[in-house]
């Protein structure tokens, strides 16, 4: 179809092209030709005016002929014509070309328009044929005679019309010639033009069809990457990649999220059915009832997370904005996990620079932020030590830090913590409720502010988070 298309555009071209060409040609040549046509006959008609000014002076009763005769030569060599001095009545005087000296032209009218054959009447010059006196047309130009205002004769010069038309020719073949070069040039240009647009623009209409169907591991090939169709292609190659990469996130979401939602299903399921078959007898059913109110506590937890984290993600999500102590929202948030950490031996470590830290953000979502990371730290601690949440300011930046001494974790795992659903092996043995989502959350609430959250670890020695907030403009005042 692409190429059907583009040999129609070729074929059209190339006959426009040659309309083109062709018209200006010979419309060129035609008005040079005419061009020239008329400068011949002006300055033909010059000269037989001068001439005729000649006779009137010294013979204008044109009787001495070898005056005349002298005169009219002397003008046909310097213009290269045939100079004839003819009477009113068409008798001729003196003829330099010989055929009708001593003789006489019938119906012989120089002010008749179209007169003595004449193809044509040009103003002061015609085309003719001059009576028959010529086998081919000439250029004639006649100028009046005169004595005490009468007219008593005509110079008439001729010159073969094939001297303009000679012009002409040489003019369409320098016209043709060089129409013919830019016709050339052009189409060069335009074969340039397919190569460096029309066959990239067809390649990356493929791409998109491709994309369409679902083969997003098509690639683009062969664009040269330094012009705006290589930056496209480009950008369609890492789009698709990204796009596989979310179909592969995607897969692996739905994977992990059937996974979660399955275990504890499954407990319910077979919790149920032994208590219908008489499995579990009834005076055990309160205390597996609530083994499954446990377990659907935990669905409905997981299934208000990944909605907490739509909501986070979805573009444009609205923040409520306000200035706040986030160094009392800390102690605020580590007083709710007394009832975790005491039995544990746990001892939550709070260091502030200043007594007040106060930035400008969402403080609910920071406040989620918090729980979510001092509930990792104390899943992932050993009993008996601590826990070290710290703040401090840099700037207009305040940094907040939470470290534990934990387990840690390893370098691969850290280049994808950030995932939804991903819980390493140490997770998932040692806090079975987890449901994976809870650093993807704080990734989200943090970018959403527009702020950045790092984590720094080391296998055995333990964890630290950093993400940072805007502090706000009143800590100026109070430093």
């Amino acid at each position: 179809m692409g190429k059907r298309l583009t040999v129609k555009f070729l074929l059209g071209y190339l006959c426009f092209g040659i309309f083109c060409l062709l018209l200006i040609t010979f419309v060129t040549s035609w008005m040079i030709g005419k061009g020239a046509e008329r400068r011949l006959a002006d300055h033909l008609y010059e000269e037989a005016y001068h001439l005729a000014g000649f006779c009137s002076d010294f013979d204008p009763g044109l009787n001495e002929s070898a005056f005349l005769r002298r005169e009219a030569e002397h003008a046909a060599t310097f213009t290269d014509a045939d100079v004839w001095i003819v009477r009113p009545d068409g008798e001729v005087v003196t003829d330099t070309s010989g055929r009708y000296e001593g003789g006489m032209i019938e119906g012989f009218d120089p002010a008749a328009r179209g007169a003595g054959g004449a193809t044509g009447s040009r103003g002061n010059y015609r085309i003719s044929r001059f009576y028959g006196a010529y086998s081919e047309d000439v250029i004639t130009v006649a100028a009046p005679i005169t004595e005490a205002r009468a007219v008593t004769g005509y110079v008439v010069m001729t010159t073969p019309a094939a001297e303009a038309n000679a012009v002409s020719a040489q003019t369409m073949r320098a016209v043709g010639l060089t129409g013919l070069i830019i016709f050339l040039a052009s189409f060069v240009f335009l074969l340039m033009l397919r190569v460096m647009v029309v066959r990239p623009l067809a390649k990356i209409t493929r791409a998109a069809e491709e994309y369409a169907k679902g083969n997003l591991g098509y690639r683009i090939e062969d664009i040269s990457k330094y012009d705006e169709m290589g930056s496209l292609a480009s950008t369609l190659n890492y789009m698709s990649d990204e796009l596989r990469d979310a179909e592969a996130s995607q897969r692996k979401f739905v994977s992990n999220i059937s996974h979660d939602f399955r275990s504890p299903l499954t407990s319910i399921k077979g919790y149920l059915e032994a208590m219908l078959d008489g499995t579990i007898p009834p005076e055990k059913h309160e205390r597996y009832l609530n083994v499954v109110l446990d377990e659907t506590d935990r669905l409905m937890n997981m299934a208000e997370t990944t909605l907490n984290l739509q909501r986070i993600e979805a573009k444009g999500a609205m923040l409520d904005l306000t200035e706040f102590d986030v160094n009392e929202t800390i102690r605020r948030t580590a007083a709710t996990f007394g009832g975790v950490c005491v039995p544990r031996g746990i001892v939550l470590d709070m260091t502030f620079d200043d007594e007040q830290l106060f930035v400008i953000a969402d403080e609910p979502k920071i406040e989620q932020v918090l729980h979510n990371l001092i509930d990792n730290a104390i899943k992932f601690t050993a009993d008996e030590t601590d826990i070290w949440v710290e703040t401090y300011r840099k700037g207009g930046t305040a940094f907040i830090s939470v470290k534990d001494a934990g387990c840690g974790i390893s370098p691969e795992d850290q280049k994808k913590i950030w995932g939804r659903f991903y819980k390493g092996d140490s997770s998932r043995g040692a806090a079975k409720e987890s449901t994976g989502l809870g650093l993807a959350i704080c990734r989200e609430i943090i970018h959403n502010h527009g702020q950045t959250i790092d984590v720094i670890s080391t296998e055995g020695v333990g964890t630290e988070f950093i993400f940072t907030l805007k502090a706000a403009e009143q800590d100026y005042e109070d430093l």
